[in-house]
């Protein structure tokens, strides 16, 4: 889509129409219906700035907090072995849907010597890759590498169109 700004095409941004999330209970759908939202799909961005809401309805769901004065967010290691995933859907309810494992939105956080990082009880603190966007100021929602690794992503520059289809990480051949 062309940006506000502009209204030229000069970023990869598609529409962003629905996200749930599936856990050992079930699945809750964390947008209403007919949700959309302009995201850029940035893959020289590592984390996904999303929608404070949304993201603090994330953080809820999988035991995430938010450290304003870091600007990260932070977990607990153990939810990357957890089974779940996010699903984030695009181009409304017949588009492609990219389910991302909750594993891998989390990431070891490690200091200046890269050592492990623990909270004060002790237990080892990870990255968890989704930030509220109001802490990236006024650039547009971002889905960086945390959700563009789950994706297979084809830019047509030449028609202005993305291909978005969901990663096969345990293919034994070829199509």
């Amino acid at each position: 889509y062309p940006t506000a700004e502009t209204g030229i095409v000069d970023r990869f941004t598609v529409a962003f129409t629905s996200l749930s999330i599936t856990s050992p209970s079930g699945t809750d759908t964390l947008t209403p219906a007919g949700y959309a939202q302009p995201v850029v799909l940035d893959s020289g961005t590592t984390l996904t700035y999303m929608p404070d809401k949304l993201a603090q309805a994330i953080f809820n769901e999988v035991g995430a907090v938010y450290d304003s004065q870091a600007g990260l967010t932070l977990c607990s290691c153990g939810i990357a072995t957890v089974a779940g995933s996010l699903s984030f859907g695009f181009a409304g309810a017949n588009g492609p849907v990219i389910k991302v494992p909750i594993g891998e939105m989390v990431y070891p956080l490690l200091d200046t010597n890269n050592t492990q990082i623990k909270y004060p009880s002790g237990e080892p603190a990870c990255l968890f890759g989704i930030v509220p966007a109001s802490n990236n100021g006024n650039a547009p929602l971002l889905f960086g590498d945390t959700l563009l690794r789950s994706a297979y992503v084809v830019y047509d520059m030449v028609n202005f169109r993305v291909g978005l289809a969901q990663t096969n990480f345990n293919s034994t051949g070829s199509n």
